[in-house]
């Protein structure tokens, strides 16, 4: 057999192309159902478990995914609170209803290299 496969920026590797594919029998078939009908037992007792399982898990999930959602929030806030206060912005965001003076100090601590004046650009 003769295979392609191709990495992709992630690098997983993916199967994409195959040819020249070989077949041969088996042999010795008859103890090949044997083993089958043992595994399929075996994967219903285990199926029935993980089942189990499963559903005591989902049961605890629907219980705590309120808590969930609000311990994500939380986190998600006081992540970006953090991001505002370390680039300086918070000022900027608790005090929205400045007047222009303040407005065109915000508009230099986010475009410092601008030749325009916040106002100016209003106007254009």
């Amino acid at each position: 057999m003769r295979a392609e496969f191709t990495k992709d920026e992630n690098g997983t590797i993916w199967f994409t192309y195959a040819s020249q594919i070989g077949v041969r029998s088996c042999k010795g078939r008859e103890n090949v159902q044997q083993s089958v009908n043992a595994i399929n037992k075996i994967n219903q007792i285990n199926k029935e478990k993980l089942l189990k399982q499963l559903e005591a898990h989902q049961h605890k999930l629907t219980g705590d995914s309120q808590n969930v959602i609000k311990k994500m929030f939380d986190i998600m806030g006081r992540h970006y609170d953090q991001i505002k206060e370390d680039v300086g912005l918070k000022e900027a965001f608790t005090n929205s209803d400045s007047e222009e003076e303040q407005t065109e100090a915000i508009f230099r601590k986010l475009r410092p290299q601008s030749k325009y004046k916040f106002s100016e650009i209003l106007v254009q």
